[in-house]
C-alpha cells in the first residue's frame, strides 16, 4: 500500500521532468501529502519558472541584437553607398577643375608664344593678346582661389570646425543667386530656382552661400550666351542635396 502511495507522485515527478526534457516548462507539478515529495514539487516548478524566465531574457537579448547587427548593416551598407557618391562626385569634381584649369593655361601660354614669335611688335594685336592673357590670367586666379577654399572648407570639416545651425537652404541659395545675377545677365543666362521654401536643415549659412557662389560661378563661366543654369534639390541616400546645374 505504502509502495502504491508512493509511485504515483514518483510517476508524476517522473513524467513532469521528462516534459521539462521536451522544453515545456509551463507543466506544473501539484504533490500533496509526502512532505519530502511536496517540497521536490515546488523545487521542480520554481526551478521551470526560472528556466523560463531566463529562456525569454535570453530570447529578447538574441532579439536585440539582431536587431542591432541588422542596423548596425543598414548604417554600413548607407555609409557605403554615401562613401561611393562621395568618390564619384570628387572625381567628377577633380576631371572638370582639371579641364578648367587647363584651359586658361592653354590661352595664356597659346598667346604669349604667338607674341613671341613676332606678334608684339603690332601694336594692336599685341594689346589685344595681352588683354585677353590678363583675363585668363584672372580667371586662372578665380580658380585658384575656389579650390584654397573649398580646400579651407575641407580641412575645417576634417578637424570639426564648422558650426552648423539651423538656418533655411532656400534663403541661402536665394542669396548666392542675386550675388551671380549680374553675371549671368551679361551673358544673357537665365538661373532657375526649383527649391522648397522654406527647406530647413543644419548649415553653416557663410560656407553654403560661399560654395554655392563658386559653383555657379563656374557654371555662368562655362555656359554658353542665352542658355540656362538651374539650382535644384533633390534628395540622395536620406540627405538633403542642392545641384548646380549648367549646360555648358
Amino acid at each position: 500500500l505504502t509502495s502504491r502511495w508512493l509511485a504515483k507522485p514518483i510517476q508524476e515527478l517522473a513524467n513532469a521532468s521528462y516534459e521539462f526534457s521536451q522544453g515545456n516548462l509551463t507543466k506544473k507539478v501539484n504533490i500533496q501529502g509526502v512532505k519530502e515529495l511536496t517540497n521536490l514539487s515546488q523545487a521542480f516548478n520554481y526551478m521551470a519558472e526560472e528556466l523560463l524566465t531566463s529562456l525569454q531574457a535570453l530570447e529578447n537579448m538574441n532579439n536585440e541584437l539582431e536587431n542591432r547587427v541588422l542596423i548596425r548593416t543598414e548604417e554600413l551598407a548607407s555609409a557605403k553607398d554615401k562613401a561611393e557618391v562621395a568618390n564619384q562626385a570628387k572625381s567628377t569634381f577633380l576631371a572638370n577643375m582639371s579641364h578648367e584649369l587647363r584651359t586658361p593655361i592653354t590661352s595664356i601660354r597659346g598667346y604669349a608664344e604667338t607674341l613671341l614669335d613676332g606678334a608684339i611688335h603690332d601694336p594692336s594685336n599685341a594689346s589685344k593678346f595681352l588683354e585677353i592673357i590678363v583675363q585668363q590670367a584672372d580667371r586662372l586666379l578665380a580658380i585658384i582661389s575656389d579650390l584654397m577654399s573649398l580646400a579651407e572648407i575641407e580641412r575645417d570639416e576634417a578637424e570639426q570646425k564648422v558650426s552648423v545651425t539651423l538656418g533655411d537652404l532656400s534663403k541661402v541659395v536665394e542669396a548666392a543667386v542675386e550675388w551671380c545675377r549680374s553675371q549671368a545677365e551679361e551673358k544673357q543666362i537665365v538661373i532657375e530656382v526649383e527649391i522648397a521654401q522654406p527647406l530647413l536643415a543644419q548649415i553653416n549659412s557663410r560656407l553654403l552661400e560661399q560654395a554655392l557662389v563658386n559653383l555657379l560661378d563656374n557654371a555662368i563661366t562655362l555656359s554658353e550666351p542665352g542658355t540656362v543654369v538651374r539650382v535644384v534639390e533633390h534628395w540622395v541616400f536620406g540627405e538633403e542635396n542642392i545641384e548646380v546645374q549648367d549646360q555648358g
